[in-house]
């Protein structure tokens, strides 16, 4: 999207003026101050926006707010953020956007990478929106400060003109038409003044209402100089006593107190300049109706006796430019600046709602490692500097969840390292354009592989949501459509590593090893002949979980067991749960999809090895040409074993 605006001559206009903005100090400070919790962890979040302390100060009378605002202007875009078409790329203000957000958030990555990265970032269009407005505004401010001040360049007036008033039609910002304002009379008090000669009778009504205006003034500032109070006048208090003074002149102190306080009263910019204008007619005429007018005229001039229409009227209007020019140079600039202070405490409250639970919004990061023995550290360099930890059990998954702010803040890490005896292992990862990656570290490999012929029931699915952003909220469920069974199909295990406590679960293919694999572990539950095999992702086929148990319904008594045991190689039916989740995260809401079915499971086929060849075989005959002439020795011992009496407990 291209904005298409006046903007003849702007490189001009911003060449000059703006080439050393003054500033205090060697760097620029941040406008708008993030509170956030637990700074630097993978989970920070962004309580809320507020505006920089120092400014809050100005609006308290410490400093003056004009020279605040000229301190906190932002790097002008140079002459590459400019078309020859006399257009301005929304791309290159969102850009500009997104290197001042960085900038506030003393984010480690920033410029043009950051800002690309930012925007191609998923589930953030309310902050991509957010920051586009913002570098827009605030270029509109500098250039606005700027022209308030009459720091132009006649050659780039309409130009700068242009921008700014795009800007203004694009936010509406008081604060801007306040600016506007004091360029409408910069331009009405720099007209060409008269420059004929005074007449000898003019030249003394004029020497004598300069006169006026002049001492009054300089003896109502003495005044001011002198006030003490026990408690300090309300902004309404003394807009009522300038109100109240009729005549005399008024200091530049009370014209400010008077416009701000037409500010805050007017509806719009053109009822700002109506009251303006009013009080600047109605002040350049005083002089007229002061009873003491005489007492400032040279001796033998009286009130009526030479003055014309004529005379008064271009005496008023040499008057009225002077002090709209001083008004608008000295006044108008700090008025600006105090509305500057609100509009971005107001855009600190819009930021802050438009933004807040796309960065509080959490992605993951999924890890899984094979063939670990031991707790080991795995970590998550932070381009910016430092690396967050966490610690990885064997046999299990651990799930890192990051707000988006953290990612943001770290400069977006993609890299994850695993320590072991041997050095670190690095994988990379990508989040830019989708919230959930799954990193897994080594080859899955296992010593035997037993094939499971997998009968299964329909399934039943739920869906639960929960706002990532929100993690006290609770999750929502709902159910789902009910799916059909599925083909019959085979499930490859292996057994159990007694260092690691976990076997393995997914697709073997001979020759070729694990196409698909899960790690496995075996949780004990409620009912001891129904553990829970829990699994890591990535899952196979889904599968998260499995609570099985051996169906003995067969075997009513010791003969039938026994004679079920004498058939080597015959097999029981495990009657299972099967629980399938699938977990999914856009814009900060976490979906899991969680289906649940009833199945059967046979051994049916073992994996063996035989000169560096493998192939699956049928189980019950591997084992009984295993078995040979043990299988009688074998049989008896088990036989023995079943008719041994119960323990009390059940347990054998």
């Amino acid at each position: 999207m291209r904005v298409h605006v006046p903007l003849a001559a702007l490189v001009v206009a911003l060449s000059a003026p703006l080439a050393a903005p003054a500033q205090t100090d060697s760097a620029l400070r941040p406008a708008l101050d993030p509170i956030t919790t637990r700074t630097g962890r993978p989970d920070e979040s962004l309580v809320r926006l507020r505006l920089d302390p120092d400014l809050a100060d100005a609006l308290r009378g410490r400093r003056s707010a004009a020279d605040l605002v000229r301190n906190y202007q932002i790097s002008r875009i140079g002459q590459d953020a400019l078309a020859e078409s006399e257009a301005v790329d929304d791309e290159q203000m969102r850009s500009e956007g997104w290197n001042q957000f960085s900038f506030w958030f003393g984010m480690g990555s920033a410029g043009g990478a950051f800002a690309e990265t930012a925007l191609e970032f998923g589930g953030l269009s309310n902050t991509n929106a957010a920051m586009t407005n913002l570098g827009l505004l605030m270029l509109g401010w500098q250039l606005t400060l700027d022209l308030s001040r009459g720091d132009n360049m006649a050659a780039g007036q309409n130009a700068w003109r242009g921008m700014i008033g795009y800007t203004l039609g694009r936010f509406g910002t008081s604060a801007l038409q306040i600016a506007n304002v004091g360029m409408f009379l910069i331009d009405q008090s720099l007209q060409a003044v008269g420059t004929t000669a005074w007449a000898e009778r003019e030249a003394n009504w004029r020497d004598g209402y300069r006169r006026y205006y002049t001492e009054t003034e300089a003896a109502q500032t003495a005044a001011q100089a002198r006030e003490r109070y026990i408690l300090t006048p309300t902004l309404e208090e003394r807009v009522a006593a300038i109100n109240a003074r009729t005549s005399g002149g008024r200091t530049l102190n009370d014209w400010r107190m008077l416009l701000w306080h037409y500010y805050r009263e007017a509806r719009n910019p053109g009822g700002f300049r109506a009251l303006l204008e009013r009080e600047v007619t109605a002040y350049v005429a005083r002089f007229w109706d002061d009873e003491f007018m005489e007492s400032y005229l040279p001796d033998g001039l009286a009130a009526g006796s030479s003055l014309t229409d004529a005379i008064r009227a271009r005496i008023e209007a040499e008057h009225r430019r002077e002090l709209t020019l001083r008004l608008a140079r000295d006044v108008l600039p700090d008025i600006a600046a105090r509305a500057w202070i609100l509009d971005m405490q107001a855009q600190a409250a819009t930021l802050t709602a438009e933004t807040r639970d796309e960065l509080n919004a959490r992605r993951q990061v999924v890890v899984t490692a094979f063939g670990l023995d031991a707790p080991t550290q795995v970590s998550m360099p932070r381009p910016g500097g430092g690396a967050w930890q966490a610690t990885l059990q064997p046999g299990q998954t651990r799930v890192l969840e990051l707000t988006n702010l953290a990612l943001m803040r770290a400069g977006f890490p993609d890299t994850l390292r695993l320590a072991g005896p041997d050095g670190p292992q690095e994988a990379s990862f990508s989040l830019v354009g989708q919230e959930r990656a799954v990193v897994v570290f080594g080859q899955p490999q296992s010593p035997n592989v037993l094939g499971m012929a997998v009968t299964e029931g329909p399934q039943s699915c739920v869906r639960t949501r929960r706002q990532t952003a929100h993690p006290e909220t609770p999750p929502t469920t709902e159910p789902m459509e009910q799916r059909a069974a599925r083909a019959p199909w085979v499930l490859h295990m292996s057994g159990m590593d007694p260092a690691s406590g976990s076997g393995l679960m997914g697709q073997y293919t001979a020759n070729q090893g694990w196409t698909e694999a899960s790690m496995v572990s075996l949780t004990e539950g409620q009912d001891e002949s129904s553990p829970t095999t829990r699994m890591s992702e990535p899952f196979v086929d889904g599968l998260s979980q499995m609570q099985c148990r051996i169906d003995m319904s067969a075997l009513q008594s010791s003969a039938a067991m026994a004679e079920y045991i004498t058939s080597v190689g015959a097999s029981l039916p495990m009657l299972c749960t099967f629980t399938r989740s699938a977990t999914s995260l856009q814009d900060g809401v976490e979906t899991r999809e969680t289906c649940q079915s009833q199945a059967e499971m046979h051994w049916q086929t073992v994996l063996v090895r035989i000169d560096g060849d493998e192939r699956f075989v049928n189980l019950a005959e591997y084992l009984a040409e295993q078995m040979g002439d043990d299988a009688g020795a074998i049989t008896q011992g088990l036989q023995g074993l079943i008719e041994m009496p119960q323990n009390p407990g059940g347990s054998q």
